[in-house]
């Protein structure tokens, strides 16, 4: 962020993406944060609506296991109950679409809820800068074949 120290300047590039690009130098990468897993699982909290904890389960059930721990549950629980405010919001203003105030809160709800979900890759964009290592990559994309065909 421009401004603030120690965050000024593009984002760091994922240790992963380092590898890919043959960039990676051990000196520099092999200590960072990105390269351990979180511990443990997302726990999913109570009171979620219907529509709510559907997507809280494709979240948790469709990133990698490398990309999720439990350190997630605040920002996971969060980003769906956004979601959940957002969805009320729009159906007020399709029934009354000239309340300006409603509107603006729907828009502001909204940046709020994309913020997370670039953050817990919702876009294809945000999905390519996870960091997510892959073993072998054939058994990856042969672990993805299946799990697209069992969707079908």
């Amino acid at each position: 962020m421009p401004g603030q120290k120690g965050r000024s300047g593009r984002k760091r590039k994922p240790t992963a993406q380092h590898i890919a690009d043959g960039t990676y130098q051990k000196c520099r990468h092999a200590n960072r944060a990105d390269n351990v897993p979180a511990d443990g699982w997302p726990e999913k909290p109570g009171g979620l609506s219907p529509m709510q904890e559907k997507l809280w389960d494709d979240v948790t059930t469709c990133l990698p296991s490398q990309c999720l721990g439990k350190i997630d549950t605040a920002g996971l629980r969060d980003m769906v109950r956004l979601y959940g405010i957002y969805c009320d919001l729009i159906s007020l203003v399709e029934q009354d679409p000239s309340d300006s105030s409603t509107v603006n809160t729907m828009c502001k709800v909204f940046d709020r809820f994309w913020k997370y979900a670039q953050d817990y890759g919702l876009t294809a964009v945000a999905r390519s800068r996870l960091d997510a290592p892959i073993e072998n990559r054939d058994d990856a994309m042969d672990a993805l074949h299946q799990l697209l065909e069992s969707r079908n």
